[in-house]
């Protein structure tokens, strides 16, 4: 009774999608034959995963060796082996899609959106350093130091997104329109926190007092203390 009940629902499975796949497809899908195309496909990329992340192992093993074990510890090597794991998976992923049947133009326009992002990666990394040797060697203030960092950062990877989508035909002035709009939106709604926002960096620029300093008070504990820089401030 259970077997029969088992073998029925199977049936009803197999012709279900059967019939969906039918009507996607536009005419009779074999489900072995679909099967073992999948498997097939499956197993291919199996194959191409390994092959680029084989070699990706064997040219960080390989420059491990060359440059020595010290060397190996350092930040740029780390960078580098970001870099060549980005590019492994970029060129599996790629693989990939081709062997699934994408596109020349689709895998056209993903490597070189690709590319780019690598290209913004790099600009961050380089760009990044030398604005913090810059800040460190005027000795900028650390919370302005940092206000820098996040700013530059976001408006990297907003006209990094906008260059990538724009690879894959996207109107990207339509959406920064768009969004344009929404932030005006937004700037109305939110007219209070963008106020404290604007004066927290005014605060962090102009720093009318120095850091919070905590004195012992035998009847209170620890208190407080602002000494003004400028007199008003004191009134």
């Amino acid at each position: 009774m259970a077997e029969n009940l088992i073998e029925a629902l199977v049936a009803q499975l197999r012709q279900n999608l059967g019939d969906t796949l039918d009507a996607l497809g536009g005419g009779p899908v074999n489900l072995g034959e679909l099967g073992v195309y999948l498997l097939s496909q499956f197993l291919v990329s199996l194959v191409y995963l390994a092959l680029f992340f084989g070699g990706y192992l064997l040219i960080t093993w390989v420059a491990r060796l060359v440059i020595g074990r010290s060397r190996a510890q350092s930040s740029a090597f780390g960078h580098a082996k970001s870099a060549l794991r980005y590019l492994a998976i970029l060129g599996a992923v790629l693989a990939i899609l081709a062997q699934f049947g994408a596109g020349a133009a689709f895998l056209a326009a993903a490597a070189k959106a690709g590319f780019m992002a690598m290209g913004f990666y790099l600009g961050w990394l380089i760009v990044g350093h030398v604005l913090r040797r810059s800040m460190t060697r005027y000795r900028v203030d650390p919370s302005i130091r940092q206000l820098v960092e996040n700013l530059f950062s976001v408006l990297l990877v907003t006209f990094a997104i906008a260059t990538v989508l724009a690879q894959f035909g996207f109107d990207v002035v339509s959406i920064v329109a768009g969004l344009g709009v929404v932030g005006i939106a937004v700037g109305f709604a939110a007219q209070s926190t963008l106020s404290n926002f604007i004066a927290g960096i005014t605060l962090l620029v102009e720093r009318p007092f120095p850091h919070l300093q905590l004195f012992i008070d035998d009847a209170k504990g620890l208190k407080p203390v602002i000494e003004p820089l400028y007199p008003k401030l004191a009134q």
